[in-house]
């Protein structure tokens, strides 16, 4: 009996062995095949070395409850939001190419182009391939069904309509930060969305990022959704600004700026006239977008639970692939606002950083640089 349980351990160990081997392997050759994808790195690690923190809501018995109070809690948040936001009236038709100032010198982006099943399937290779509760069928069969997908995508483009089925969110309630309380107020609206709208935002992403990137349009000092630029780059840049000036001798008055619910609070009617404005979009690409977004709902799925589906008049979904450049474009005149006033400024998404330096020995500068911050 004992010789067997010794056989037993050993085997046991054997095992363990073998298997940390394999992991050993597989990692190392995770990180030399992805050496250059830091994002891929970090999402990996982050799921290796993260918490994992369970909601749990004692006081909430029937679950279907639970989920509906939160997507109430989410919507009444941006409602509160807004209403302490100073309203501007902002003309509800579309604008036209005349009339333009800036963007005069640059041509017009009217349509866009369509795409081919070798474009779709490009698409399809850099693209999670995540299910989401709404999908009609697992994303891998629909990934296989080239030809209907690139039909149903130029379909969108040419149309300038984006089908109601896609435009609701399955929002997934996330601690904003590991180690948080379970309240409502510590959760973070993260959208899951129909495999089919995330490929189609792709192509337009795609073709508006190129846009943007081509004619110079894309913020300067914005880090954010950017190739080669990630939060390193930016605290980079910031630190580098801040350590110059201790060489000159200088203090630096440095002023951090986050917003609360920047990306569920935005403001449609004012997101199509900076796409006009900014970024020279027209006629039927324009269109697109406004039906991409108008009438959004959401639904929350926590638990098992599904809520009932709650419209979203404001906003761009967190999770999706087009909400994050929509929102660059949209807070892009923060930096016009602010470039009479500070010479630099630096933001990763709603994140900003604003800062100035003066000479301590100046009380001039002092003055004008605690005037500045009052104001």
């Amino acid at each position: 009996m004992l010789s067997d349980l010794i056989i037993f351990k050993s085997k046991n160990n054997h095992v363990t062995y073998l298997m940390t081997q394999a992991r050993q392997v597989f990692y190392t050759n995770f990180i030399d095949e992805n050496s250059v994808d830091q994002g891929r790195l970090f999402r990996a690690t982050k799921r290796l070395l993260a918490r994992t923190d369970e909601l749990s809501f004692p006081d909430y018995h029937d679950k279907t409850v639970l989920t509906n109070d939160i997507n109430d809690f989410f919507v009444r948040k941006i409602t509160k939001i807004r209403a302490n936001i100073h309203a501007t009236d902002v003309d509800d038709t579309l604008p036209t190419e005349s009339g333009i100032g800036d963007l005069c010198t640059y041509s017009f982006l009217s349509s866009f182009y369509s795409l081919t099943e070798s474009d779709v399937s490009a698409l399809i290779k850099k693209s999670a391939k995540k299910s989401c509760l709404m999908d009609p069928m697992p994303t891998s069969l629909v990934a296989g069904c080239l030809d209907v997908i690139t039909r149903i995508v130029n379909s969108s483009l040419s149309s300038s309509y984006f089908p109601a089925v896609w435009k609701e969110a399955l929002v997934s309630p996330l601690l904003k930060k590991a180690g948080l309380d379970p309240v409502f107020k510590n959760l973070g609206p993260v959208s899951n969305l129909d495999f089919l709208s995330k490929l189609t935002e792709r192509a337009l992403f795609d073709q508006t990022y190129n846009r943007m990137m081509d004619l110079g349009l894309y913020p300067l000092f914005q880090s954010a959704y950017r190739k080669g630029h990630s939060t390193e780059t930016a605290l980079l840049k910031v630190q580098n600004d801040i350590l110059m000036n201790m060489n000159r001798q200088h203090l630096t008055l440095l002023v951090l700026l986050d917003l609360s619910a920047a990306f569920d609070t935005a403001d449609h009617k004012i997101m199509l006239r900076r796409l006009h404005s900014s970024i020279g979009i027209t006629g039927t690409a324009l269109k697109w977008f406004e039906s991409y977004l108008s009438y959004r709902s959401q639904r929350v799925f926590s638990g098992g639970s599904l809520s009932d589906s709650i419209k979203r008049p404001y906003g761009v979904p967190q999770g999706s692939c087009l909400g994050p450049l929509l929102y660059t474009i949209y807070s892009s005149k923060l930096f016009e606002v602010i470039k009479d006033h500070l010479h630099v400024a630096h933001a990763y998404a709603d994140d900003t950083q604003l800062y100035l330096s003066f000479k301590p020995i100046s009380s001039s500068s002092q003055s004008e640089a605690i005037g500045w911050n009052s104001a």
